[in-house]
């Protein structure tokens, strides 16, 4: 056997030489299924083994003394005849696969080797070994079969996943990538074969993804990404994560295959979660800022009212020339002042407007500016680009003054000594559905048209944490500041339903843009002017219920100058006692919102209940905006915020006393 299989390498005569026992040989021919043929100069057919019966179904007596011993299919025959060419020419063996024709008319696949054989005399004679190798060629073509269909299905999952696939050499080169790349990035795939693809990736992700690649090669173990930025045609920016494996081909050589998914809308849409959660953080502190703001506000307009009534009463009683009036004037200066920043605090708290009207905001913008310029001229220059004929908001001109007023002094004071510029201007733009608003601070603004001013400033600007912070109360970093100035900005720009958007950077400026929905609204009737108060006097019992010992006072002596009767309650069941007991009397309740046991709006009923006819002027330490078409629902005919002055008390007085209803009225 193992004789017969070298025979088959080649060495044909050596085995006819080593087997003189023809049987022998055929034995081994028959159970190899092969053929040992033997064919003379002129093409006639002198042997052929006994095992081609088994072989082509043909006896070795059918092929004697023909031409040729073998009927090759018409597709083979032409190199067939060239490998015989080729053995004459080089009297080197020869070897070629090819069909041959059984006797019952299919084809066989047949291995022949041909070599020559010297004769005694006369030319040489071609010897040929040959082998049924159909069951072999059936199963190779079916493993080639199989390795198409293969191909063909990575082809198709290739070209119709939306996962990118990416082929590298050992050294970075792409020598494949699917066509999926074109949807994610915009490139072809032919532009990029060939190429490092590294040059695609976001500047601060190329050192990690090479990292990556580099141990995925060098170890063969399998690699995962974390999301990195791929840059798009249009030159933005996708993310996409994936895993990458090596193998080797046939040929040994290395090649690392990468499957990498967009991931760009869940990437983003995590951040709108974050910032969402960061904006609802940042609200609930704000919020709680605000409540200990109004609250540490409150408490001190109530401790301001008397101190700034008393002082306006005791001047009223001094003459022109007492040396006590500088002093009385300076405390009510002091008291003033201190009135202010508890409006500040106020206004931070998120409270009401007042007066709120149609307003063009570049008017309002451009008449705070020529007023700060000469205050801010030594230090900066202002420049203004203001929108003309601008769409109106809703706002109190008074509070959106100080808004203004507030960021250019504060750009004024971040430029400093130095020479620079701020620039301030107005205009207007569409909110569609897909803005960005998550890094705006206070309220969403609805979809539609917007109106904006914004004060940008080229100082020493400001780094995250400083801009983490800057409208929380007291917080400053100005030596002499309160901290009040920007809180208060954001408290106003929220009660009227706006937002600031910041942008800023160390030793790069600071810009605000502060963004007002547009108005619908074209003109508000004007408020009605007070009368005079000073001659004025009248008659009758006035109620004043209010914990506030201090109030209680000043309000007594005022009223009672005024020749009214004055009966004072420090809690709700103390007043409930009098309002029954002097209920035909009582021309006037003048209530505290805030009560220490009941809720203003509970006192506020009871009251309202007992003596349904009589005006009650609700004074509080808070904006009225918030609860005002509640109370006036219920009957309120007049509001007073604290620290109020003598001649302002008077002057409710004499309005709700005269029928005049002001329930919106303030100092």
């Amino acid at each position: 056997m193992s004789s017969a299989r070298n025979a088959g390498s080649g060495g044909f005569a050596e085995i006819v030489g080593l087997h003189a026992d023809r049987e022998r040989l055929n034995s081994a021919l028959e159970h190899m299924r092969a053929v040992m043929a033997e064919v003379a100069a002129d093409g006639r057919t002198v042997y052929v083994s006994p095992s081609i019966s088994s072989v082509l179904g043909y006896s070795p007596e059918d092929l004697i003394d023909q031409q040729g011993w073998i009927d090759v299919h018409p597709d083979d025959r032409h190199a067939l005849m060239s490998r015989a060419e080729q053995l004459a020419q080089s009297g080197q063996p020869v070897e070629g696969t090819f069909r041959a024709q059984h006797k019952s008319g299919h084809y066989l696949w047949i291995k022949a080797t041909s070599n020559l054989r010297m004769m005694p005399t006369g030319p040489c004679h071609t010897v040929t070994f040959a082998r049924d190798v159909t069951e072999e060629v059936r199963a190779s073509q079916k493993d080639r079969d199989l390795l198409r269909e293969s191909e063909e299905r990575c082809r198709v999952i290739s070209e119709a996943t939306r996962e990118i696939i990416c082929e590298f050499d050992d050294e970075g080169r792409l020598t494949y990538v699917s066509p999926a790349i074109t949807e994610v990035i915009d490139f072809e795939p032919e532009n990029l074969i060939g190429t490092t693809p590294f040059f695609l990736l976001h500047p601060d992700d190329v050192e990690r993804i090479a990292e990556i690649f580099l141990k995925c090669v060098e170890t063969g173990t399998p690699v995962r990404t974390e999301p990195y930025r791929v840059r798009t045609r249009g030159g933005g920016y996708k993310w996409l994560d994936g895993e990458g494996i090596t193998y080797r081909r046939a040929d040994g050589e290395m090649r690392c295959v990468f499957v990498s998914r967009d991931i760009t809308d869940r990437v983003e849409a995590e951040a709108s979660k974050r910032a969402l959660e960061e904006r609802m953080q940042e609200a609930q502190r704000l919020e709680g800022l605000g409540v200990l703001a109004g609250g540490i506000a409150h408490d001190f307009n109530n401790l301001l009212t008397p101190i700034l009534g008393d002082a306006s009463l005791v001047l009223m009683d001094l003459s022109q020339d007492s040396p006590a009036r500088d002093r009385l004037q300076k405390i009510q200066t002091a008291a003033r002042r201190a009135a202010s920043l508890t409006h500040q605090m106020l206004a931070y708290a998120g409270p009401g407007r007042h007066h709120v009207e149609p307003l063009d905001l570049s008017d309002l913008v451009k008449e705070m500016a020529q007023l700060l310029e000469s205050s801010v001229g030594r230090r900066a220059r202002l420049e203004t680009r203001l929108q003309p004929a601008l769409p109106a908001i809703e706002g109190d001109s008074a509070q959106l003054s100080q808004v203004v007023m507030n960021l250019i002094t504060n750009a004024a004071e971040a430029i400093g000594d130095a020479a620079g510029t701020i620039s301030i201007r107005t205009g207007s733009f569409g909110i569609g559905r897909n803005t960005d608003q998550r890094h705006w601070l206070g309220d969403d603004l609805p979809v539609g048209l917007c109106v904006y001013f914004e004060v940008e400033d080229d100082g020493c600007g400001m780094d995250p944490q400083t801009r983490a912070r800057i409208f929380d109360p007291f917080f400053t970093t100005k030596l002499s500041g309160r901290g009040l100035g920007l809180a208060a900005a954001m408290g106003i720009v929220k009660s009227h339903g706006g937002s600031i958007d910041i942008q800023s950077e160390p030793n790069r400026g600071t810009r605000f843009r502060v963004i007002f929905p547009a108005s619908a609204r074209i003109e508000v009737e004007p408020a009605a002017p007070l009368a005079a108060t000073d001659s004025w006097h009248a008659e009758g019992t006035v109620l004043v219920v209010d914990d506030d010992e201090g109030v209680r006072d000043l309000a007594r002596e005022t009223l009672e100058r005024a020749g009214l009767r004055l009966i004072c309650a420090a809690n709700t069941h103390q007043a409930v006692e009098l309002l029954r007991r002097h209920s035909d009397e009582l021309r006037l309740i003048i209530l505290d919102r805030t009560m220490p046991t009941r809720l203003g709006s509970e006192a506020f009923d009871i009251l309202r209940s007992i003596s349904p006819n009589t005006p009650i002027l609700l004074i509080s330490g808070y904006s009225m905006e918030p609860d005002a078409q509640r109370f006036i629902a219920k009957g309120m005919t007049g509001f007073l915020q604290k620290p109020f002055l003598p001649e302002t008390l008077l002057a409710q007085a004499r309005t709700l006393l005269n029928g005049i209803s002001h329930p919106d009225e303030k100092t």
